[in-house]
């Protein structure tokens, strides 16, 4: 009866959100429910890290910013994901898929599937698993996605609860030093530029001095982490990141550096940290100003709503006529016609991978009508959606 309920829960949260679950007893997987058909689950990477997470709910952001939350109930564990806020790009799923041999049609069909699962946040992700924590096991704790934080609160109350720790005592010595810790002003402006190929290629340089330091040592090391974490942070948040995504990967850095006293594996943990914020800070970068992120972030959250340009404005706290001049100003569109187009290509990758009917699509996507999204869809393509299927079906190799 029990593994029923369950089942009739993931059931409903996938079709109800269109993201991924998957249903687990003993760390066994029972079923997975997709929304939609999937040429290749990014999930394995992360399966084992995802399910050895503490705690009854918890959370889980890789490395390109996919999120996962985990529900733990007796025997079974409930995982929804991957979402994001944003588009993957076609550099990332090559990246992702970089050990497995495998076609262009292969990738751009797994590029389809992972952009066209529903966008969320980290924090609407949070508040729907607590509902189903909840439901389950009769808890609720918010403190995962409490928003009343000052943007420097937030990392000072993380990092300095973690330093309370006995391995963050900081040891007056500088006879040991990472080769990282010598240039601090060009290591935070490279990050800060979002320049991804020189942090890659600092951490390739980057090795240890010496592998036989004592305790002492690995602790004025770790403090120093720290210390860099804290920093990049705050230049993050500058940059626009969302002051709640960046606690949360504070949080795991700091997890996995206090669990640890190798230090080869230290040195690991601080180039991912310094290779996960350049990626997140050109991403935001790669827009032209904090707002028009803000507007895109919208967009993204809200693909699935009747989306208008006085909601947008009214959310972003600007006028109308001002967020609509701003934004030709800035990109060269009409914001309407940007709104529509995000959403056309929502329906394309859609069209090109499900078996959904248009009147499904439509919906999913906030039109007020089956034809007014195949007229809508026709304007932006130059053909209907039943051709543009049609022609992708043609193409696809099976997919």
């Amino acid at each position: 009866m029990k593994d029923s309920k369950l089942h009739t829960i993931c059931y409903l949260l996938s079709e109800f959100t269109f993201i991924p679950v998957r249903l687990y007893k003993n760390n066994i997987l029972l079923k997975s429910y997709y929304p939609l058909n999937i040429p290749y689950d990014p999930f394995v990477l992360y399966e084992k890290e995802i399910l050895n997470l503490s705690t009854k709910l918890n959370y889980y952001i890789t490395k390109r910013y996919n999120y996962y939350s985990l529900i733990k109930h007796e025997d079974y564990k409930i995982v929804i994901g991957p979402t994001r806020i944003n588009e993957i790009t076609k550099e990332d799923i090559r990246e992702l898929l970089i050990n497995i041999s495998q076609n262009s049609e292969f990738i751009e069909n797994t590029l389809s599937f992972v952009n066209s699962i529903s966008k969320m946040s980290l924090e609407n992700l949070l508040k729907l698993s607590s509902l189903i924590n909840l439901l389950l096991n009769n808890e609720y704790d918010d403190s995962l996605f409490n928003t009343n934080k000052e943007k420097d609160l937030i990392i000072n109350k993380i990092v300095n609860e973690r330093i309370k720790n006995k391995d963050y005592e900081l040891i007056n010595t500088d006879k040991y030093n990472y080769k990282y810790f010598n240039d601090e002003s060009t290591l935070i402006s490279t990050i800060a530029s979002g320049n991804v190929d020189k942090v890659l290629k600092f951490t390739h340089e980057l090795n240890l001095l010496d592998s036989n330091i004592n305790e002492s040592q690995i602790k004025q090391n770790k403090h120093r982490f720290v210390t860099y974490l804290t920093l990049i942070s705050r230049v993050a948040i500058k940059k626009g990141i969302d002051q709640d995504i960046v606690g949360n990967i504070i949080n795991r850095y700091l997890n996995e550096i206090i669990q640890t006293n190798d230090i080869h594996k230290i040195n690991l943990i601080f180039n991912d940290m310094l290779i996960t914020f350049t990626y997140f800070i050109k991403d935001v970068s790669s827009s032209s100003s904090p707002l028009i992120n803000k507007i895109n972030s919208y967009i993204n959250a809200n693909i699935t709503k009747n989306i208008t340009v006085n909601e947008i404005a009214a959310a972003l706290y600007v006028s109308r006529p001002y967020i609509s001049a701003y934004f030709k100003k800035e990109t060269g569109l009409n914001l309407s016609n940007y709104i529509y187009q995000n959403k056309i290509n929502c329906a394309k990758n859609l069209l090109s991978i499900t078996n959904r009917s248009l009147r499904e699509i439509s919906l999913y996507l906030g039109f007020s009508s089956t034809s007014h999204f195949s007229s809508t869809f026709k304007k932006y393509e130059g053909m209907t959606p039943n051709e543009y299927r049609q022609k992708r079906t043609s193409n696809s190799c099976g997919f």
